[in-house]
């Protein structure tokens, strides 16, 4: 079987081992492109397996323990439909091939396997998922169309037309139409020149704001055309004022350049958004208006600068300990529900702001990079709890990454990389923690994450989770009075009989008896 030197990773759920071995040892000697990820026994293990490795295949024995291998389908095939499924069964019961079939499944195979029946549905997988993957391309090129339309359709509102289509035209692209809007121009300022890859990240960062259009680049300017439901809105200025800092920042820091910024009003209709550009475009014209855009007010009297003072002091002592108490100390003075969450928004960037000029002050270098995304990441906190939540972690993630000049870069950067991982498990629910989802996390590959994991604290990732999850059930079973059935499906298990017999492996005793002796 050719398949041009490229690996499907498969996992095996059946819980006989005599019939694990045998389709491995298959599997192994006749069909090395699919390499074996891991085997489960049971249905909730196999479907935790699934999530914590996202192989391309699953092969999945019906009569399992827990729910049997269709209802294991069922829920591997509803999170990710693109995965090919192989049942296999002992038994030749037409009922579970029609019904295995409907469920979306690949094909089913009789025990003991043979080796022309499993090549057979091993091609027709390669098929399917180059198919898939096919069709995924030509996704992705239709939102390359689609980014390159409205870069278009941006420069029709700045000009009134594009190409002599009306704005009002190119407002129809989008769903629902555009009626209200406004600009928000930049200005890179000193000997910039254009990089590809520097305008191919900022457009990325943009793209994913919502409600963002960024248009093209103009020299040493860039417009964006920001959407907004109606022109009456009374926050709108703070949030454009949000936007705009949050863009200055993101530009500067992906491009090195200073840059600056100015606003435009809301304008009604596309006939009149290139008014709100020209005044936008004028705004940086005046040097009193040009660069720097203020918060809404609330915390200009009453920022912590005394406490901050102590924060950074303690930074450049290299005492982690009291940076981090210095953090925790001003977390309420940034973060207050006096104050509205967009201003605590701006506390926190500001804040974070300044640590990162105190530790390129530090190092001698510059910091862009560890600090790229984090103001986007302020942006999306909307409550204030996540928001005090996330700024703890990243605080003490930067204060570590800061001091700890005795690693080298590649081992402090995977010290980082597993911080936030054990950060990213234990802020999640556990029922939806999965090695793809924690990888995408922290911006690397399942597989590179599977590998650092074990490498660097002698456990596999799924054992990690999986022991998580038991201590949190054991926590919620002492602190809360949520049956035992609630606390399975909030850890990660849907099989309550299944979740009481690994309680009782690891801790000796029923989670019933285990509340009582508590």
């Amino acid at each position: 079987m050719s398949t041009s030197l490229r690996e499907y990773p498969i996992i095996i759920v059946d819980d006989e081992p005599l019939a694990r071995q045998a389709v491995a040892r298959m599997l192994q000697t006749r069909f090395p492109s699919f390499p074996i990820l891991g085997e489960a026994d049971s249905g909730p293990s196999g479907v935790a397996l699934f999530k914590d490795l996202r192989p391309s295949i699953v092969l999945m024995d019906i009569r399992i323990p827990g729910f049997d291998g269709l209802e294991a389908s069922r829920r591997i095939l509803k999170e990710s439909p693109e995965t090919q499924i192989i049942v296999l069964s002992a038994f030749d019961d037409f009922k579970f091939v029609q019904q295995a079939l409907h469920d979306g499944v690949l094909g089913y195979l009789l025990k003991p396997v043979r080796v022309d029946s499993l090549k057979e549905l091993l091609e027709k997988a390669i098929e399917k998922i180059r198919g898939l993957e096919s069709r995924e391309k030509d996704r992705k090129d239709i939102r390359l169309f689609r980014s390159l339309a409205v870069r278009e359709q941006v420069s029709s509102f700045i000009y009134g037309s594009k190409g002599g289509i009306p704005a009002a035209d190119f407002a129809e692209l989008s769903h629902p139409h555009i009626r209200y809007g406004y600009f928000l121009v930049f200005h890179s300022e000193g000997d910039f020149k254009l990089n590809f890859e520097e305008i191919r990240k900022v457009n990325q960062s943009l793209d994913r704001l919502s409600g963002c259009h960024p248009g093209n680049w103009m020299g040493k300017y860039l417009s964006v055309f920001i959407r907004t439901e109606n022109d009456e809105s009374e926050s709108w200025r703070s949030e454009a004022e949000f936007l705009s800092r949050e863009i200055t920042h993101l530009i500067r820091d992906i491009t090195g350049t200073r840059v600056s910024s100015g606003i435009g009003p809301i304008s009604d209709g596309p006939e009149n958004f290139s008014d709100s550009f020209r005044i936008a475009f004028d705004s940086l014209q005046d040097e009193g208006v040009s660069v720097n855009v203020n918060y809404s007010g609330r915390y200009n009297d009453k920022y912590p600068v005394e406490k901050e003072s102590v924060f950074l002091q303690a930074c450049r002592a290299s005492d982690g300990t009291a940076a981090l108490k210095a953090a925790e100390n001003l977390i309420d003075d940034l973060i207050s529900p006096d104050a509205s969450l967009m201003d605590a928004r701006f506390a926190v960037t500001e804040f974070l702001i300044v640590f990162r000029r105190e530790w390129e002050s530090l190092s001698g270098t510059p910091k862009r990079r560890a600090m790229a995304n984090l103001l986007r990441e302020a942006l999306l906190c909307n409550e204030y709890d996540v928001l005090r939540e996330w700024f703890l972690l990243v605080v003490r993630d930067l204060i570590r990454n800061m001091i700890d000049s005795g690693s080298s870069a590649d081992g402090g950067r995977e010290e980082l990389i597993l911080r936030k991982v054990r950060h990213y498990i234990d802020l999640n629910n556990l029922r939806e923690v999965s090695l793809e989802s924690t990888a995408e996390s922290v911006g690397i590959t399942p597989s590179y994450l599977s590998r650092l994991f074990k490498e660097k604290t002698g456990q596999h990732f799924h054992d990690y989770v999986f022991d998580r999850r038991l201590a949190s059930a054991a926590g919620l079973l002492k602190e809360t009075n949520l049956t035992s059935g609630e606390i399975a499906y909030q850890v990660g298990y849907g099989d309550v009989a299944y979740f009481s017999r690994i309680f009782r492996k690891r801790y000796g005793s029923s989670p019933r008896d285990y509340r009582r002796n508590r």
